[in-house]
């Protein structure tokens, strides 16, 4: 990996933990595809909000889908944030840098190299979103 692979993010954007929770709970709830075969992977792109939802059975493909729709669409990443269903890896990291995402969210945990590189890229990284718990492993800062 070569450092014009890793960017820091430039966000000053606070995230409520309570918009969070609402956000992955609705995430979970319209899995509907997930609870019908068990075998897809579902990522959103969100504010307050849900604002767009993919599904794909490879768990980077359905991130890179919803990354894909922001830049089409022209959706500006600094006050967004990605929920993911699956593992949050070191990819997923770098391309977070790369179009200037503050936050990941999963109900599964993040990689130990995904740790690291959100800390050197100033990523918050929340893990094990479910209910009304969340671990936030990197950029505490960034949850109130």
């Amino acid at each position: 990996m070569t450092s014009e692979n890793l960017l820091r993010v430039k966000s000053k954007i606070k995230f409520s933990a309570q918009d969070i929770l609402k956000n992955v709970n609705r995430f979970n709830k319209e899995s509907s595809l997930f609870i019908e075969t068990g075998g897809v992977h579902s990522a959103c792109l969100c504010d307050k909000d849900i604002l767009v939802r993919m599904d794909d059975i490879g768990r980077h493909n359905a991130v890179d889908k919803v990354i894909g729709y922001g830049l089409i669409t022209k959706i500006g990443f600094d006050d967004k944030y990605i929920i993911t269903s699956g593992r949050i890896s070191s990819d997923m990291l770098i391309k977070a840098s790369r179009i200037n995402l503050p936050l990941i969210v999963s109900h599964s945990a993040p990689t130990s190299l995904a740790v690291d590189l959100a800390k050197m890229c100033n990523i918050t990284l929340v893990g094990f979103a479910r209910g009304n718990r969340l671990n936030v492993y990197t950029g505490f800062e960034r949850i109130v």
